[in-house]
């Protein structure tokens, strides 16, 4: 401790210990002037010297004493040993009394806490480097930034926001509802003629037409009015046997009489016709034909003079008062349509107009071309408004269940494993909730199966964003847990390596491998804002898919029957084959991949590819709204949602897993053997004229397409169905040589779409070609096979400034 100065001549020293302990006062006496003032110093300190000898000035206050040097050194030290206590027992002195305060009053775990998990472990986190989780407070390893507590809610799924930020955001609610569930189904159909009311007027004997009394199509008649009059040399005959046993009075004329009467009747003479002739007692010449019954003559076959014969069709009449409308359904859709179900039908020429059938007849057999099932709906046509070959569109409603729970469709995020929705717990706090949907309403309804309950409030708005702050804190508990850590590979991408545990059989793989060629022909030309092959490559995904349902699965003889993903492949495959404008097919092809991935998921990827397949997402599509995937070969990402703008667009990619097949057998080895050497030969040849074409050469060319012709044409009595097809598409689009290197790269285009395909399916030997990789330009929209791993675009040539234009999409692997 530092003593004050015991020299009191020391005047320096003295005032710099006073300036210390007391400050200096300047006093002011009343009465005095300013210049009359003395500035004097209050008392020092006992110790520190003499007190003032200035006579003259007024006595000054007393001032107060200022704390002992003793003292004050204990309170340091005090104040020491307590930082020192706080230092290292302070956190679980702190973290141990807030457990109790919440043991007693039940209270949650304040916003600056440490997270505590389930076994009791506190984490700290780093604000710049927040992946940085540590069990202890203490520096970061990164910046060596002092670590702070992480907030216990980030480690559950509850999701925390201040109501000011909610509002922001725009989060809605809406509650869930009970109400009747009823399936609304709209489609289009096409008025046509009731087939029961449809008849056919003709004879049951030959004649001549000597007068028609209807003379055209679309006339009205009625039952029993004249149609025609009719000559017939049989039919007076029958007239005049009539009349002789009419006229006749023995027993045996009685019995000719009914026997003749008979005969007239068989020719279709009315008993109106027959009492005429009575009366008239003279055989006539022609015979007036009436007609069966009332409707519109709709077919005409009869004119003056002509002769007919039994059985010919002279008139076609149809009852229009009630109509029939044919309309077409989706598989998927026939669980929520019965017969006597009500339907409501509009018509566009009249638009306000409503008009009320139900459904008479389900067809039991459904169309090969559209997969579709016909639908008869019968319609009364009182007023004759309802003609036919009209289009109309019909709605068919079908309630099945009175008090279902039910919540907006906007609430359900859909995940791809899973389906979400976010419940209010009211004060800013939002629950995930994982539930099970079944049928979609019309009024934008959903039914839930489980997850809510009726009066909960769900979020319709800002969803999003809280799904994302949800699956945040969703990583973040698992990595905490360590579940994590066999996700991960380098690179940042997630590898599914394990294979399929169903085991497939071989069928069920090749038609899988043309369902995915199918489907990857389809992005492929997304990516190039192009819709060329659209319906082509439609077909083939509902070919395949067709036929690759009738193959059953021993391990698993349900999954068939049980799959929704088959069913809402080929619904969209269909939607999607309708598509004419761009954007409208690739929000079609972003339902249709979810199923796509999923079915891979199930089943595996056939190991006819010869390499990994992709489940990519991208994060800019839909706008806002970030997350569609798609599937494609490993490679460069091929964008199909944001095409050549933001062709190599990627977020997330997983690799699908291996399908688990049956071994082949001998004879499949023994086929392999065989084709190996023509699909190297076809490579071989195809290689030599992408070479040809990229050094400006016709010299050749035609040869090289001819080899390709018919070694392609020798592979299509293979037994892989697959290749036989793929074969058969290269055959073709090599039968025309054009003339002139600018036809034959036009031609070349279609062509090496056809050989991707094929290579996808049976690649050539690395004997044959070493190396072979496809190669994209975006500038001519096409893609070629080359085994040079620089760009070596053949649609351009050598030499030109963009013979280097394109881009290595992938590198296929050879057969050994």
């Amino acid at each position: 401790m530092i003593k004050p100065s015991d020299k009191s001549n020391d005047s320096t020293s003295t005032d710099d210990q006073e300036s210390v302990h007391r400050p200096k006062s300047r006093i002011i006496v009343p009465g005095e002037s300013d210049s009359q003032n003395a500035t004097t110093t209050s008392e020092p300190v006992a110790g520190s010297g003499a007190p003032s000898t200035d006579k003259s000035a007024p006595p000054s206050p007393k001032a107060p004493r200022g704390l002992k040097w003793r003292t004050l050194g204990l309170i340091v030290i005090g104040v020491l040993v307590v930082f020192a206590i706080g230092t290292h027992w302070g956190q679980s002195i702190v973290s141990g009394s807030r457990h109790a305060w919440r043991s007693i009053t039940g209270a949650k775990a304040s916003d600056g806490e440490a997270a505590v998990s389930t076994d009791g472990t506190q984490y700290w986190t780093c604000g710049m480097h927040p992946w940085v989780i540590l069990p202890e407070p203490g520096l970061c390893p990164i910046c060596h930034m002092d670590l702070t507590p992480l907030d216990p809610a980030k480690l559950t799924g509850e999701i925390v926001i201040d109501p000011v930020v909610v509002q922001n955001i725009g989060v809605r609610l809406t509650p869930v509802t009970t109400g009747p569930l009823t399936k609304e189904i709209r489609t289009v159909g096409t008025i046509t003629y009731d087939e029961t009311a449809t008849k056919d007027v003709n004879t049951k004997i030959s004649g001549w037409i000597e007068q028609l009394d209807v003379d055209e199509t679309g006339v009205q008649v009625k039952q029993g009015e004249p149609l025609f009059e009719l000559y017939s040399p049989e039919l007076y005959q029958a007239q005049e046997e009539y009349l002789v046993a009419l006229n006749s009075r023995s027993q045996l004329s009685r019995n000719l009489l009914d026997d003749s009467r008979t005969k007239l009747e068989f020719f279709d003479i009315g008993p109106d016709q027959i009492k005429e002739l009575e009366k008239r007692g003279k055989a006539k010449r022609t015979l007036t034909v009436t007609s069966p019954h009332t409707g519109i003559v709709i077919d005409k076959n009869a004119k003056e003079g002509m002769k007919i014969e039994p059985g010919m069709r002279v008139y076609q009449i149809a009852d229009l008062s009630k109509v029939w409308v044919m309309a077409t359904l989706y598989e998927y859709q026939l669980p929520y349509v019965k017969v006597g179900q009500p339907v409501v039908m509009t018509l566009e020429y009249l638009p306000n107009e409503t008009f009320e059938g139900k459904v008479a007849y389900i067809y039991p057999y459904l169309q090969k071309e559209s997969r579709q099932v016909k639908v008869r709906i019968e319609f009364a046509n009182p007023d004759g408004v309802l003609k036919p070959g009209m289009f109309a569109t019909l709605q068919l409603a079908n309630t099945l269940d009175q008090q279902a729970v039910l919540a907006p469709r906007e609430a359900i995020i859909a995940t791809g494993t899973r389906k979400v929705a976010f419940v209010s717990l009211g004060a800013g706090k939002f629950e995930p909730r994982n539930v099970e949907t079944g049928i979609e309403t019309q009024k934008g309804l959903i039914e839930i199966r489980s997850g809510l309950k009726p009066g909960e409030e769900v979020v319709v708005s800002g969803q999003f964003l809280l799904d994302s702050e949800s699956k945040m804190r969703s990583a973040l508990a698992k990595m905490v847990r360590g579940d994590m850590a066999s996700d991960q590979i380098p690179g940042g991408s997630t590898a599914v390596k394990t294979a399929s545990t169903i085991r497939v059989p071989n069928a069920v793989t090749t038609q899988l491998s043309r369902l995915l060629n199918g489907y990857f022909a389809i992005g492929d030309s997304l990516a190039a804002n192009s819709l060329k092959s659209l319906t082509a490559s439609t077909t083939e995904i509902s070919n395949s898919l067709a036929a690759m349902v009738d193959v059953p699965l021993t391990e698993a003889p349900d999954f068939w029957n049980k799959s929704s993903e088959t069913v809402a492949i080929r619904a969209k495959a269909e939607q999607l084959a309708q598509a004419t404008d761009l954007e409208a097919a690739r929000v079609i092809y972003a339902s249709l991949s979810q199923p796509m991935a999923e079915l891979v998921k199930q089943i595996g990827v056939p190991n006819s590819f010869g390499q990994p397949i992709e489940a990519m997402t991208c994060p800019m599509y839909p706008p806002k709204v970030g997350g569609a995937v798609w599937l494609q070969p490993t490679g460069s990402a091929r964008n199909p949602y944001m095409g050549l703008e933001m062709l190599r667009c990627v977020g997330d990619r997983t690799t699908l897993p291996v399908a688990n097949t049956d071994s082949p057998s001998s004879d499949q080895a023994k086929l392999t053997d065989a084709v190996q050497s023509k699909v190297d030969a076809l490579a071989v040849a195809y290689l030599e004229l992408q070479r040809l074409l990229f050094e400006n050469q016709t010299k050749g060319a035609q040869a090289s397409l001819e080899r390709i012709r018919q070694t392609a044409t020798e592979l299509q009595d293979v037994e892989d169905e697959a290749l036989r097809s793929a074969a058969a598409n290269v055959a073709k689009e090599a039968a025309t040589p054009p003339a002139g290197l600018p036809a034959m790269r036009a031609a070349y285009k279609s062509l090496s779409a056809a050989m991707i395909t094929l290579v996808s399916r049976v690649a050539p030997s690395s004997k044959a070609v070493p190396e072979l990789r496809e190669a994209t330009c975006p500038m001519v929209d096409a893609s070629w096979l080359q085994t040079s791993a620089t760009v070596q675009n053949p649609y351009y040539g050598q030499g030109d400034a963009m013979a280097d234009c394109g881009t290595v999409e992938k590198v296929f692997t050879t057969n050994r």
